[in-house]
């Protein structure tokens, strides 16, 4: 009995050695001072889909979670997709402040002429547009 307790003692000890590693390590590498808009990560959608919530919190939720990149701007790029499925994304977009949906050519425009005026995305669909 005393074999399972110290085993147990060991697994939790390496679990415990792992996490502390990782927030280390985390700690060192991330920067104190970083640009705001440094990470943008587009979204490409088109068609329906069914789970598309489900995907685009889970897609936040880890991102946050593990910390590897921080969501200062995630744009959904409307690539031809029905209207439940915008309709889901835009109430998505309300909910995230840092979420915006764009339709495919103003995606491309602004990865053509660069991506921020005044620190902020341009997008004109949506209601979230600014």
């Amino acid at each position: 009995m005393m074999y399972i307790y110290i085993m147990i003692a060991i697994i939790i000890t390496v679990f415990a050695l792992v996490e502390s590693i990782n927030v280390i390590s985390r700690t060192l590498l991330t920067p104190k001072h970083r640009s705001v808009g440094t990470n943008i990560i587009i979204i490409p959608i088109s068609g329906h889909i069914d789970d598309v919530e489900y995907f685009i919190r889970g897609f936040v939720h880890r991102r946050k979670w593990n910390g590897i990149v921080r969501p200062d701007n995630i744009v959904i790029a409307d690539m031809g997709i029905d209207e439940e499925t915008r309709k889901i994304c835009m109430l998505l977009c309300e909910e995230f402040e840092f979420m915006y949906i764009c339709d495919s050519q103003e995606v491309i425009d602004f990865l053509d002429e660069g991506v921020y005026k005044d620190s902020k995305i341009y997008c004109t669909s949506g209601e979230n547009a600014l």
